[in-house]
């Protein structure tokens, strides 16, 4: 007999015990769970399977990725990836993220707590970077401007038209805006996915 009967990773309730106990951001936690996140998610990594389902020993670099789940988990069932790298701010998010993500062998994850603009070791070694929170943060240009990624890194952002939060300081209209605003000149994909909260979530992938 099964006894998981709640239907919830076993790893996710030990995360989620541990943010009750330990002041973690219990909400966002959640809110990292919701449908809307984990469609979104599903979006990305379903688009990216097709641009590179012929690429091995992919390493990811993640800006803003939070605690990485649902993201890092998809990645990993999509894509041959061998390094994840998750640049945030958050210090209980990345604390989260090396929690669930450390017993996992196949693949390595990092984790820094550093400004998506600054300047990282590791920063060359990138064949995909991802930002699923462009609303949060400036632009691509001013993100890379001073950084020295490959020439074939292929990079994939999100974002929306949720102007109304407070800390969402580059939402765009549409995703010919967000085309715009990334400086990409090599378009593998765009489009646009109706969020049943009633807003748009916009995602553009390509090269620089």
């Amino acid at each position: 007999m099964d006894s998981n009967i709640t239907g919830i990773d076993s790893k996710v309730w030990q995360i989620l015990w541990d943010a009750c106990n330990n002041g973690y951001d219990m909400r966002h936690f959640l809110d990292s769970m919701s449908p809307n996140q984990v469609h979104s998610k599903v979006w990305l990594t379903d688009t990216l399977e097709m641009i590179l389902m012929d690429k091995h020993d992919i390493k990811v670099q993640l800006l803003g990725g939070w605690f990485g789940f649902p993201l890092c988990n998809l990645l990993m069932k999509k894509l041959n990836i061998c390094l994840v790298e998750n640049v945030d701010i958050d210090p209980k998010a990345l604390k989260i993220f090396r929690r669930y993500f450390s017993d996992i062998e196949e693949v390595i994850f990092d984790s820094h707590e550093r400004d998506a603009c600054e300047i990282g070791n590791r920063d060359k070694d990138f064949h995909l970077v991802i930002n699923t929170s462009s609303e949060h943060m400036v632009s691509l240009p001013e993100i890379i401007k001073n950084k020295n990624h490959r020439t074939d890194c292929l990079f994939a952002l999100q974002s929306n038209n949720m102007f109304h939060v407070e800390d969402h300081i580059n939402c765009v209209n549409n995703e010919d805006e967000l085309v715009e605003k990334s400086g990409l000149s090599n378009i593998m994909y765009k489009g646009c996915l109706d969020m049943p909260n009633g807003y748009k979530r916009f995602m553009v992938i390509g090269y620089v």
